[in-house]
This record gives C-alpha cells, structure tokens and sequence, in this order.
C-alpha cells in the first residue's frame, strides 16, 4: 500500500474511531448526577440565563470557560443535564483526537490507532467524558489537541497548524490553567521546530502567530467578564488553597493507588513505549518527560486533590508513549530484515500489551459500573415535593444544586457555589450565609450534602426561622412557615 493510501486509511480509522466513542457517549447520558459539581456547573448557567453575571454575580472559583460553553450549548440544544453531559463527550473527543495526531506526528500511526480506545476505555475517561464534574478534563483534551497541532506543525511545516494550536489553547486555558500541563511541553516541542530555522524573520513570526493565536482570544474572553469580581473569586480560592498544608506524602500515595488500581496496563504501555522512545525517538521521550514529570509535579503540591478527577490528567502522557509500544510491535512485521533494535522494541511492545491483556477484564468490569450516572430515590423524592410545593419554581438555598436545578429552582447568585472547599477556607461564612437567607429570603433550604451543616449556627438560624417539611435520613428541608405543610406531610 503506497503511503497517500496509508494516510487516508489512518485518518477514516480514527474518524470511524472517533464517531464510535461519540456516538456511543450521547446515547449513554442519562442518570441523575456523576458528582455534587454537576448541579453546581448546571445551577451557574441558570443564572446567567436569567440575566445574573458571572463574578459580578454569581459567585464562582473557577475560570468562565466551561460555564460560557455550557451556556452556548443550552442555547443550541435547551437546557438540560443531558445536553450539558453531551457537551464534555465533544471536549472528550479533542483529546483522542490530540493523542492520535501526536501518534501520527511522530510516525506511531498503527500505535496511535490502538491507543485511543485504549485511553477511552480507561474507566476515569470512560465517566468523565459524559460528567460536568470538573474543567480539568476538557481543559486536559483541549490542551492534548494543541499540543498535537504544534506537533503537525513540526511534521508539515505549515502555518495553520500553528494558528490553530494557538486558538485550541486559548479556549483550553479559558476553561482552566490545566491545560497549561501541555502548553509547557508545546513550547519545548515549537522551540525544537523553529530553532533550526535559518530565517530569524520567520522564526519570529512563527512565534508571533501562535502565541496572538492564544493570547488575543483569551484576553477578549477574560475581559468580557468583571476582572476585578473574577480576580477575587478565582485567585483568592487559589491563593487560600495555597496556604493550606503540603500533603506530598499522601498526594504520591494516592497517585500510585490511582495508577495501580484500574490503570496498571496503561502504566505498562507508556512505561514500555518510554523506554523505546528514549533510544528511538529522543525528541518524543523529553516530550512525554516534560509533560508526565510537569504533570506529577503540580498535582504533589496540589490541596486539595481528588483522586477521582485530578488524576486523569495523568493519563493523556501515557498514552502518547503507549502509541509507541504499540507501533513497535507492529512495524516488525513490516521489516523485511528488523535489526537488533527493532526486535528489542518489538519485545517490549509485546510484552506491555499482554500486560494490558490481563488489565482488560479489570477495566472493563470497572467501566460496566460507570454506564450512567448513579441516581437515589432520595433525591428524586426531594425534587418531585419541591416541584409539587413550588410549581412555578423558587429561590432556595442548598448545598446540593442538582436537587433545585431538576425541579426548576434557583439559588440566590452569591450561593451558586457551597462547596467543602469554600467553607473551608472561609470564603463562605454563618454570617454571610444568614445576611444572604435575609436578603433573599428563599423559600425553602436544603441542608442536602452535609456541607452548610458544618456550621452549626447557621443550622440553627434555619431551624428558628424555618419549618422541616421533608426528611430522607440525613437530607432535610425546610421551608418558610406560612408555606410549610399540614402535620406530617412532606416529611419521609
């Protein structure tokens, strides 16, 4: 097969690759809630949709972008978890993307073919790509795919991959600043492709279009919002995070249980298709380096960390180096005479995938729990008595915000956002929970998540002013009086 054949062979296997993963994601949305940030993203774009403004109003630690995103697509599609799920399924599949054409770009097309349902069936990956949880997996996959570009960019000399890396990071960082976990190691790779150039004037210019590319469109995206409201939100959290002890000890703990556990093949992979690199394809090694070693370095002295979706980050670098291994096992039985060389690799490759062979169960009895998002009976009661209460809809204050958005409640702005981390830190008061409940005088609060019952003064103001109208074990709300129901109706 001559090679312009072997290219659109490469690119219709990954188009049919990526339809496949995301094809079978939107059919697959359905559950009530992945985690507690799900109603917190959801409950956000409510308010920015009843003309509220993000800082200025609405309260949040977290950068615009996937909440403008996710407002854009509830313009496009209507409003619902469902459309908002569908949407991380598209930011997913960028990094499958990225990962492939990062395969391609170093010459690993067979192992770039191989890995990306690979990396997909990762169970992490495999729920995250359908959870509005956190912006770091689609800041992540975004700055996986601006990275490749910069990658094609090296391979085909052409402008426009440069163009385009610069605006997939623009929209990457918009999200979160994980994707600067890539963009470092982008650097170092346009440092390699453009230091060889002869021409100082074009090397200046290549330079120039990625990083206007990158730089305008998130300054125009930044500046669209209240700066000043968005500098105290966003890093004032940081900055308190900060402050909080180092747990490197813990933090390398859980990073070995999290890759030990259902990823131990993919571990196998990257670490076989590292050693390959490192003799074969230097350029490609001291780029996985850059980027795993950058990686494991920020979340050790990350607080807080949470295994469950911080991790993942780790995963993308992996899988790079998996392409690798792979595609040495394949290339040798493309030789007509391997050297030495090609079958030390081939001996690797195989050895790291019938590692991953005996994963493969593990994972995929991992994935058959995660098909859809877990639902409770409780939080289904607690929707259907406040649509039942509040037919028109109300303001409530809650530390749970799928309950409220379901039935088709708001939230007073300033409480968008009631997390541990929040409360923690002090940024979320008994004083200014009580000021706000007087402003606002909600129409019931639900002490849900355990969170707002971490301040036992403001549990008891609720409880001197309000009425428990339902219980479900713990879950409790309760409403004004003159809206509180007759004896024990309501209560669970």
């Amino acid at each position: 097969m001559r090679e312009p054949a072997r290219e659109r062979l490469f690119w219709g296997i990954l188009a049919g690759e990526i339809a496949l993963f995301v094809g079978w994601h939107w059919a697959h949305l359905g559950g009530f809630q992945w985690g507690t940030d799900e109603g917190t993203y959801l409950m956000r774009v409510r308010l920015m949709q009843q003309g509220y403004a993000l800082y200025r109003d609405i309260w949040t630690d977290q950068l615009p972008g996937l909440i403008v995103l996710l407002r854009g697509t509830f313009a496009l599609l209507g409003t619902s978890v469902e459309a908002g799920r569908g949407l991380i399924v598209c930011l997913a599949a960028c990094g499958l993307v990225g990962v492939a054409i990062l395969g391609w770009a170093f010459r690993a097309r067979a192992g770039a073919l191989v890995i990306v349902p690979i990396w997909a069936l990762a169970p992490t990956v495999f729920w995250l790509s359908r959870a509005i949880i956190s912006p770091d997996w689609p800041s992540i996959s975004l700055g996986a795919l601006g990275l490749a570009l910069v990658a094609a960019y090296g391979r085909t000399r052409r402008w426009g991959w440069l163009v385009a890396s610069g605006l997939v990071f623009a929209l990457a960082l918009y999200i979160k600043a994980t994707a600067a976990l890539a963009w470092v190691p982008a650097v170092w790779l346009l440092w390699q492709s453009t230091r060889r150039e002869a021409n100082g004037r074009r090397r200046v210019l290549l330079w120039g279009a990625w990083l206007a590319g990158l730089g305008v469109p998130l300054m125009v995206g930044l500046l669209a919002h209240d700066v000043g409201a968005m500098y105290a939100q966003f890093v004032g959290t940081q900055v308190s995070s900060g402050q909080m002890a180092l747990k490197i000890g813990p933090h390398a703990a859980k990073i070995a249980d999290y890759l030990r556990q259902d990823n131990w093949g993919l571990v196998a992979l990257g670490a076989a298709g590292g050693i390959v690199s490192l003799w074969r394809r230097r350029e490609l090694a001291a780029l996985v380096g850059i980027w795993l070693g950058l990686s494991l370095a920020v979340l050790l002295v990350r607080s807080p960390m949470w295994p469950s979706h911080h991790l993942v980050v780790l995963l993308a670098p992996l899988a790079v180096a998996g392409a690798v291994a792979v595609s040495s096992v394949w290339a040798v039985f493309w030789e007509k005479r391997p050297t030495p060389a090609d079958r030390s690799a081939f001996a690797i490759g195989l050895v790291a995938l019938m590692v991953y062979a005996f994963s493969l169960p593990s994972v995929l009895r991992g994935d058959a729990q995660l098909l859809s998002a877990p639902s409770w009976r409780s939080g289904e009661e607690a929707i259907r008595f406040l649509q039942e209460r509040f037919p028109e809809g109300a303001v409530v204050i809650s530390d749970y915000q799928m309950i409220p958005f379901r039935a088709g409640c708001s939230v007073p702005p300033p409480l968008a956002t009631v997390t541990k981390k929040r409360l923690q830190l002090g940024l979320l008061t008994t004083e200014h929970l009580v000021r706000l409940a007087e402003a606002y005088r909600p129409a019931a609060i639900l002490l849900w998540d355990e969170q707002l019952t971490a301040l036992p003064d403001f549990v008891a103001w609720v409880k001197a002013h309000y009425d428990l109208a339902f219980q479900w074990d713990y879950h409790e709300i309760y409403v004004l009086p003159s809206t509180a129901p007759v004896g024990e109706e309501g209560a669970r």
